[in-house]
């Protein structure tokens, strides 16, 4: 796992603990479900129980924020533009000749039936007005032999499409330097380094 998936990961496992915690204090709130002469022979129990899960959703936060760091991004020669992404194989489109596959079964997609994918989106954003209409539309550049990936930019934190040839991704997830020329703020990488 990636440092800041698991974080997030981490974090997210908390969210039903939080949500026990409340769900026992509003029954308890709510008049005739706890009495005090049920709880005589309960109360160490309850007041143990209440006090780890208290514990848990306070601490479990804090050292997710303490223990989690952003990767360490080496400097990597690029003249044009640099991308730092964390990279997953199976979180990628992977265009085909039509002729290879017979059907798209993601991540393996055929270059037809990405392009005719991209049609009803560009008509669905230019009659919003969108801003990335430009970067949907140079999507239709990348062929087959290559991949489209949407990815988060560790260096300024932006969501970016990146289309890279297929060969030079590696074969297991790894946080991934792409440089290339940028085309209507589509990254289109010429070279990757591995981390």
């Amino acid at each position: 796992m990636d440092g800041v998936a698991a974080s997030l990961r981490i974090y997210a496992a908390t969210m039903p603990l939080t949500g026990l915690l409340v769900a026992f204090g509003v029954k308890a709130l709510v008049p005739g479900h706890l009495q005090p002469t049920h709880l005589s022979d309960r109360s160490p129990i309850l007041w143990i129980s209440a006090s780890i899960l208290v514990g848990l959703t306070i601490a479990a936060p804090i050292a997710t924020k303490a223990l989690s760091h952003p990767p360490q991004l080496l400097p990597v020669p690029c003249a044009d533009s640099l991308a730092y992404v964390q990279f997953h194989p199976r979180s990628v489109v992977n265009l085909q000749p039509d002729e290879a596959i017979a059907h798209t079964h993601l991540p393996q997609v055929r270059i037809s039936d990405f392009r005719r994918s991209l049609d009803p989106i560009v008509r669905s954003l230019v009659q919003r007005q969108s801003t990335i209409t430009d970067q949907i539309r140079t999507l239709r550049w990348a062929t087959p032999g290559q991949t489209v990936l949407h990815a988060l930019d560790f260096q300024d934190q932006s969501q970016r499409w990146i289309v890279v040839e297929t060969k030079a991704l590696p074969e297991k997830p790894a946080i991934v330097a792409l440089c290339g020329r940028l085309q209507n703020e589509v990254l289109f990488a010429q070279s990757t380094k591995s981390f």
